[in-house]
């Protein structure tokens, strides 16, 4: 539910931590991560004057494979980068992974997600950033599914990250695919 008190109290911190940062370094861009359920909150974030440059999100393979075309859980279709652009934001991906990542011996299925949708990213225009979560695999919780969503393999026992998983390589060649310019803007 959305409440005004902590709308004031999350908008007030952002101005204050804004101002800061560009005091420091009037030249560094500023983003704010969103949800699902702040959408609108940041139009109403813009509107009330906070100084920011980027909209930064959360995509798993659960929430499907465009950006462009979310069904909400209300039931309507969201085109997520289009709304950010409108509003004069970049948007940018900023943790993205397969549901689980590799969780019960899904080694296979992250690599495609990660692959097909890193791929149809970097291909659109709109979308002006890509980050994985994670470079490795959590190595306290090791039963929760959250503790797989690592590009590396880590072992619990010796604390060793050494075996690269398929997303990983997954990963490096649509990287090296766009650095070759091989992939193309919608």
């Amino acid at each position: 539910k959305y409440n005004k008190n902590r709308y004031v109290n999350l908008r007030d911190y952002l101005i204050g931590m804004s101002e800061g940062v560009s005091d420091v370094d009037p030249a560094t861009k500023k983003i704010i991560s969103g949800h699902w359920v702040l959408v609108d909150v940041i139009k109403y974030l813009i509107k009330d004057g906070v100084n920011f440059d980027i909209v930064g999100w959360d995509w798993y393979s659960d929430m499907g494979d465009n950006v462009h075309n979310k069904t909400t859980d209300e039931g309507y279709v969201l085109d997520l980068a289009g709304t950010i652009k409108s509003w004069g934001k970049e948007f940018w991906l900023v943790e993205v992974n397969r549901d689980g990542g590799s969780f019960g011996a899904k080694e296979q299925e992250q690599a495609e997600f990660i692959s097909k949708f890193a791929t149809s990213a970097l291909s659109d225009e709109d979308v002006k950033g890509f980050l994985i979560f994670s470079l490795t695999d959590n190595l306290i919780d090791t039963d929760n599914p959250t503790s797989s969503l690592g590009l590396v393999k880590g072992d619990r026992d010796s604390l060793n990250f050494s075996e690269y998983k398929p997303a990983f390589s997954a990963l490096q060649k649509v990287i090296s695919d766009y650095k070759q310019g091989l992939l193309r803007s919608k």
